[in-house]
């Protein structure tokens, strides 16, 4: 069961809890971020870690 925070960011993000899952140099990454969201939060990706996962 989720919990469910009424307040201003929870209302305007459209999400159901007031946690932001922030950019981590560098251990921010894809699963963390879908952690963040699925758990009723914001999760944020962090651009410059994709340029080591895609190396050319």
């Amino acid at each position: 069961m989720k919990p469910n925070l009424e307040t201003k960011l929870t209302y305007d993000a459209g999400i159901s809890v007031p946690l932001i899952c922030g950019p981590m140099y560098p251990c921010s990454n894809v699963e963390l971020v879908a952690a963040a969201s699925n758990a009723g939060g914001l999760g944020v990706v962090q651009p410059v870690t994709l340029t080591y996962v895609f190396k050319m």
